[in-house]
């Protein structure tokens, strides 16, 4: 939604809340008729944890530390509710200039806005150990992590394929994600244990650099992966980024 992730920009604290996601996307039409097509939304994602919610009784920060944090040893990865402290030490976010609207800090932010699509925080190394759990899929069932791993190009020319919850960019698997002042991608090839971990601290609502930057490492320095290789790729412009 254009007019909620403006808003949201220009005022990263505005008070929010996982059923407001919800009534927003119900206030739009789909994207295509079911199975017709495919489009990346967060909001799917936060059915996701309301779902978790119901089926467990617990709350979805207490689940994310039960089972994955501390047996993962995830130490500086957090799940804040209602609370924008950064724990220190931290990069700070910036909201670049657009318009009428200067750069701003935009380091602490309500939480609440992204939830269960990825209001998390945490540090390189902790993403460089939970993007190996996801793409080896460590957590998961033989045939729990085969279906996640079932991809669909996100568009006509893009690199990028996504699953359930996984993407797929030349050989390596991960995610990326976004928020105000923030942009991140960590990606991991299983084959030969190559890994990929980028954040860059200025993004708005059309996102940041990181999936930038790791094509442009990726075609530095393994040429061979990018289709033919004598030609620059651009950013995959379809690839899910967290608003």
């Amino acid at each position: 939604d254009e007019t909620f992730a403006a808003e949201y920009v220009a005022n990263p604290m505005m008070p929010f809340t996982p059923e407001e996601a919800l009534e927003i996307a119900r206030g739009h039409d789909p994207y295509f008729a079911p199975g017709e097509g495919i489009h990346y939304s967060d909001t799917n994602t936060i059915i996701a944890g309301k779902i978790a919610e119901q089926l467990t009784g617990a709350s979805l920060p207490d689940l994310l530390v039960e089972r994955i944090f501390a047996p993962e040893l995830l130490h500086s990865t957090s799940f804040p509710v209602n609370d924008p402290t950064m724990p220190e030490p931290y990069l700070s976010g910036y909201t670049p200039p657009a318009g009428d609207r200067p750069m701003a800090n935009a380091t602490e932010s309500n939480p609440d806005v992204g939830w269960a699509a990825g209001a998390m925080i945490s540090n390189l190394d902790d993403l460089r150990v939970w993007v190996e759990l996801l793409a080896t899929g460590a957590l998961l069932s033989p045939e729990t992590q085969a279906a996640r791993m079932d991809f669909t190009p996100m568009a006509e020319g893009s690199p990028v394929r996504y699953g359930l919850g996984i993407m797929e960019l030349l050989g390596f698997y991960g995610h990326n994600g976004g928020i105000a002042g923030y942009s991140t991608i960590m990606l991991h090839d299983p084959g030969d244990g190559t890994t990929i971990v980028i954040a860059t601290n200025l993004s708005d609502e059309h996102g940041g650099g990181a999936d930038s930057i790791a094509l442009g490492l990726i075609q530095l320095l393994m040429p061979e992966r990018i289709p033919g290789s004598s030609t620059p790729l651009a950013s995959p412009a379809a690839s899910p980024v967290s608003s």
